[in-house]
């Protein structure tokens, strides 16, 4: 059981999933806060998140979930590789408030859902050794 769980933990994805949770977290709460305390629409508010937390979150995905050396070029380049997830997130978010009426803090919810398998592999590419 130890071998299994060593495996799991130091396997990329698993970390690039921890990480991410935690990352998604903060972003949702960021976004939230835009919002509903500030007042900015859905699409603002998301868009708000990415820069304020690009940089806690390039940090922790190239320290902890790849383990690479960090770097001012990569942190600037890292948000060139959010910005599928990001349009994946918009995209998501209009689809879900606009066209069919759901709450925005459950559409936040879905969009970082579905931008998941594709930020792991663009941030994979970009952040890993």
């Amino acid at each position: 059981m130890k071998e299994l769980f060593t495996k799991i933990w130091y396997h990329s994805f698993f970390r690039f999933l921890l990480v991410g949770g935690i990352n998604t977290v903060l972003g949702y709460l960021v976004t939230l806060f835009f919002h509903y305390g500030v007042g900015f629409n859905a699409q603002v508010a998301q868009a708000l998140n990415f820069v304020v937390l690009f940089p806690i979150a390039y940090t922790l995905q190239a320290l902890f979930s790849f383990g690479a050396k960090w770097s001012w070029k990569r942190l600037f380049m890292y948000p060139l590789s959010n910005i599928p997830s990001l349009l994946i997130q918009l995209i998501v978010t209009t689809i879900a408030v606009d066209g069919l009426g759901i709450e925005p803090y459950i559409a936040y919810i879905l969009s970082y859902i579905i931008a998941i398998p594709v930020m792991y592999i663009v941030v994979k590419k970009l952040v890993g050794k």
